[in-house]
Order: C-alpha cells, then structure tokens, then sequence
C-alpha cells in the first residue's frame, strides 16, 4: 500500500536515527500484512526504511494539521513510465529535414511504445511533450483500476512545465500544453511527474532508445 502526503514536514526513525523529511509529494510504502514501513520517497531523494522503523506525524507544522487527513492518499496500485522524444536535425530551418519519434517505457502490465511523429513541425521539446502525453493516454484508455503512475522524464521544461510552472501561460506549444493538462485531469489515475537526468537510470535509456528508433523510422542502427 501507498500512502501520498503533501505539504507536510515528517520525521523518520531508522535504527535510532532520526531523519527530517520536508515538502511535498513525500510516499510512504506501508506493508499491507505488518503495517511496517518498507521505503519513503521524498522527490528524488530515496531512503531505505527497514524493517521494525516507525513513522512520527507529531512534528506535522501547525498551520496544516487540519489538512493532514484529506492530504493522505491511499493508493491500490504504482505503475512506474519512463519517457523520451527525439528530434533529428532539430535546429535544421528546414523542417523537411527534421524527423521525430517517442519512446515509452513501462515498468510493467503494458508493452513499450516507440513512435514516429508525423506532424510537420518537429522539436524535441515537442517530442518530450507527446511522449508523456501518449503515455497517459495510453495508461488512462488501458489500466481499468485506478493506479499511482509515476512518470520521469529527463526533459526539465517538460516536467517543471506539468509541475512547478504548471499554473504559469505558456507562451509557445500551448495547444499541446492544453491537451497534456487535459489528459492528467481526466482520468481515474494519479500522476505524479519527476525529472531525471539523462541516462541516470537503464529505464530512461530503454525509452531513450525507442525514441531515437521511431525517429529513423523503426531503422536500427
């Protein structure tokens, strides 16, 4: 089991050693059968929880204590994305020289995409974009049972654009920013959106891979 807490300040026990969490999107996974805590996700950063570690809530700041319940998010299922998008020749001026792919990969249940973008204008920045966005469509129209899906990306304007700029006017590709926004809010899932660095992880470089394949047009090489 998971549980999602925002806007709070928590603090962790660990074989006697106190450790303070802050912020937002800190996750917690509990064990459903001893109630243990298993690992704490805060952002990127990563503790190991072992077994027999507690968790305090009694240093929770004040001024949102009254929040604390409906901040506690409990979710059945985590599917984890990795995203990528490519653009070849994308400073050429001529777009005719330009091709552009997507790669998702999943961490499991659903099969990988790579795909090739056939629309006229081609960016990787645009890539980046219809890479997540074909992969919560794709997760929205599959996964039945409602599920946290935790996206990564390595495009920083993308995922600060979805997160931290979200509420800011875009001021290019704003269709696309319309329609990424509108397929996260309609949907039975939460998504939660994190940046990586590029090749940090084998799972970004499979997605990086399956976007540059679907940019050549499915030519290894």
């Amino acid at each position: 089991m998971y549980i999602k807490l925002n806007n709070v300040k928590l603090r962790i026990e660990i074989d006697g050693n106190e450790i303070d969490l802050r912020g937002n999107n800190i996750k917690i996974e509990i064990d459903s059968d001893s109630d243990e805590i298993i690992q704490v996700t805060s952002h990127n950063d990563y503790l190991d929880a072992r077994r027999n570690t507690y968790l305090c809530l009694n240093n929770i700041k004040p001024n949102i204590e009254s929040n604390i319940k409906q901040d506690i998010k409990p979710v059945s299922d985590q599917i984890e994305i990795w995203t990528d998008g490519s653009c070849i020749n994308n400073h050429n001026t001529d777009l005719s020289t330009r091709k552009s792919g997507i790669g998702i990969h999943f961490s499991h249940t659903l099969p990988d995409i790579s795909e090739t973008i056939k629309e006229k204008y081609k960016t990787n920045t645009r890539a980046e974009m219809i890479a997540i966005f074909r992969a919560v469509q794709i997760a929205n129209r599959k996964l039945k049972n409602p599920h946290h899906i935790v996206l990564y990306s390595d495009s920083e304007v993308t995922i600060h654009g979805l997160t931290i700029y979200k509420n800011n006017k875009k001021k290019s590709n704003i269709k696309l920013w319309d329609e990424l926004f509108d397929v996260c809010k309609n949907t039975i899932h939460t998504y939660e959106f994190i940046h990586i660095l590029r090749s940090s992880v084998p799972e970004n470089d499979i997605a990086d891979k399956l976007s540059k394949l679907a940019a050549r047009g499915g030519v290894r090489v």
